[in-house]
This record gives structure tokens, C-alpha cells and sequence, in this order.
């Protein structure tokens, strides 16, 4: 418990910063993975057969299983 307001709201400001500055790094990062519209982009790398879905990130290869099981769903 922090007994100065002061103190109390420099935390709260330093938490903060800390929680935008990682939401930015991983959008930057979820970008870099994802983004079609990036040539050096993982699914890029997919798109254009230089990477197979099996050799792709762990992430990556979630998102292809949440697509095909919606696929299965869906049709």
C-alpha cells in the first residue's frame, strides 16, 4: 500500500507506460507476422510457397488450425 498520492499516481503512470509500450511491441510483431501487405511478412512467406505452414511460427500454425476448424464448421 503506497501512503503518498504522489507516489500512488507515479506508479499508476509507470504501469501504464509499461502496458502501451508491450500492446505496441506486440502489434508491431503481430504486423510483421501477419500482414499480407508486408513482402517480408510470415504469411507472405506462406503465400508465396518460400515457407511451408509446418515450418511456420507456433502462432502461425494456430491460426491455420482456428481456420480450418471453421472451415470444417462452416461448410
Amino acid at each position: 500500500m503506497v501512503n503518498s498520492d504522489r507516489l500512488r499516481d507515479q506508479a499508476k503512470m509507470l504501469r501504464g507506460w509499461g502496458r502501451s509500450s508491450s500492446l505496441f511491441g506486440e502489434s508491431e510483431d503481430i504486423d510483421k507476422r501477419f500482414s499480407t501487405y508486408k513482402k517480408n511478412s510470415e504469411i507472405s512467406a506462406i503465400n508465396s510457397g518460400s515457407l511451408k505452414v509446418n515450418q511456420a511460427s507456433i502462432e502461425m500454425k494456430y491460426i491455420f488450425k482456428l481456420a480450418s476448424q471453421a472451415k470444417k464448421e462452416t461448410n
